[in-house]
């Protein structure tokens, strides 16, 4: 194996300048458990690349499996998505508060809400109008077909820490069409 350096496909151009035999070394001693430095990143682009990775990670894993043919295997498909997407939603709400918001720092909290109400107002505005509510047109006082964008990441607002740890909540629900659609307005606002 040649000792080239090394550049991660993390959304960036930036390169690490790790040669392979370095970044082997570094992975190795991942997967021993010995401690590393955690680098923080809060390039937006970065960022919401990785927020695509796990909304398309969710598309290939929802593709194909027939839950009747192993259990385990739709029982793992029913925990990682609504965690998956719910963690997809902030690292796509993350990168819009590290592009719009400069001089703070992106808030350390799962909470979507907080994260969607603390974005600039035009930004919010914007968000919101890509994933309107789509009220019922055959009875507009009951509950809309669609929840718009602040309402239904007030309804899920806390889904990523509660579907983690699934044994220790009795009952609970996650709109995984309505949320994919979402988080698909979300990120192509973004890359507009």
């Amino acid at each position: 194996m040649s000792d080239i350096a090394i550049c991660h496909t993390s959304g960036s151009a930036e390169c690490t300048g790790e040669t392979m035999s370095e970044l082997t070394k570094r992975f190795q001693s991942i997967v021993e458990g010995k401690t590393f430095r955690k680098q923080k990143n809060s390039d937006p682009n970065s960022v919401m690349f990785n927020a695509q990775a796990l909304q398309k990670f969710v598309d290939s894993i929802e593709i194909g499996n027939d839950p009747i043919s192993d259990p385990h295997i739709f029982k793992g498909q029913f925990i990682a998505v609504p965690v998956l997407l719910a963690l997809s939603m902030e690292m796509a709400l993350k990168a819009w508060w590290a592009r719009e918001i400069k001089d703070n720092a992106v808030p350390k909290t799962h909470d979507l809400l907080e994260l969607f109400d603390g974005l600039p107002e035009q930004t919010r505005i914007r968000l919101e109008n890509s994933h309107p509510a789509l009220p019922n047109p055959d009875h507009p006082q009951l509950q809309p077909l669609r929840q718009g964008l602040r309402s239904l990441l007030a309804s899920n607002r806390e889904k990523f820490v509660e579907w983690r740890y699934p044994y220790e909540i009795l009952h609970s629900s996650f709109p995984i069409g309505e949320f994919k659609a979402a988080l698909s307005s979300v990120i192509d606002e973004f890359l507009k």
